[in-house]
């Protein structure tokens, strides 16, 4: 992504950086088939280029081929091989490997889980953090709010715009979309915002609530909500505006730092303290120096 808002920003090594921001994403998919669904994201960018560059063909060609070879050579490369390397192991192009999971959802026989949405998006996006006195001060908290059917929660330590507050300033994409010009910049964050909702939907409804599973879309919201961020920032007047928000971001930094390296020392179960006890109890007693 970061290539593809280079690439936005300035006309100098525009194709390069759509080649590598595209090579980028394509691979992405080998970690994980969600991903994708990530590079839906850049195609409303990529399609204003191509309806510009179509307007243009006349007067400058090489444009139209640039971006055809930027885009076309890393996933056409990347797909193939994916492919190739799916029919080998699982001896189907189009399989990643669900059916050789070991899991408890069987993902070949998965009836519609519509229902389980509204309790899905409370726990991965809203649910709060459970802190204790005792190091690290924060604890997974399995329940969630009353709910009338069967959800999967595992080791959840809290919901991603309570981990990430940053991602609260999705819900002023509305008015980012006013306050923006640079149309480009206004279709990634749409699309960020919109992606990263159909990944979640779809991960509550294929498997549920677990910290890994945010990793699929949690990066989504945070960029959204950063850059949604920068365009309200920079659309103020006055300095004392700028600096409220500066102090506001700056107590949501610390606060997202901190709770990031608390969930860390957690980790999904408890791993850090079982495995490595004698590091584990090093860094207690370094933080809790008063006991």
């Amino acid at each position: 992504m970061y290539f593809i808002l280079k690439s936005s920003e300035t006309d100098k090594r525009k194709y390069i950086n759509i080649f590598l921001g595209s090579l980028c994403l394509a691979l992405s998919v080998a970690c994980r088939p969600t991903d994708l669904l990530a590079s839906l994201i850049i195609v409303p960018y990529l399609l204003k280029l191509l309806i510009q560059n179509l307007k243009d063909f006349k007067q400058n060609k090489k444009n139209l081929f640039k971006l055809i070879f930027a885009v076309g050579i890393p996933y056409i490369a990347v797909g193939i091989s994916l492919m190739y390397y799916n029919y080998i192991r699982f001896g189907n192009v189009f399989d990643f490997g669900a059916k050789y999971q070991l899991t408890i959802a069987n993902m070949y026989n998965l009836k519609s889980r519509i229902y389980v949405i509204p309790i899905g998006i409370i726990t991965n996006l809203f649910s709060i953090p459970t802190f204790i006195l005792d190091f690290p001060f924060i604890t997974n908290n399995y329940n969630i709010p009353t709910f009338y059917g069967y959800y999967f929660v595992e080791a959840m330590l809290g919901g991603l715009f309570m981990i990430a507050p940053i991602c609260f300033l999705v819900f002023l994409i509305k008015k980012a979309n006013k306050l923006l010009e640079n149309k480009e910049v206004k279709c990634i964050i749409n699309s960020l915002v919109i992606i990263g909702t159909l990944i979640l939907i779809i991960s509550v409804t294929m498997a549920g609530s677990n910290p890994r599973y945010l990793i699929d879309y949690a990066w989504m919201f945070v960029l959204a909500g950063i850059l949604i961020f920068l365009v309200i920032y920079n659309a103020l007047k006055t300095d004392e505006a700028k600096k409220i928000l500066q102090h506001l971001l700056l107590i949501v930094t610390v606060y997202t730092f901190i709770i990031s390296v608390l969930m860390g020392i957690v980790s999904e179960k408890s791993y850090f303290r079982d495995h490595s006890p004698e590091e584990y109890y090093k860094t207690k007693y370094t933080v809790c120096f008063w006991e």
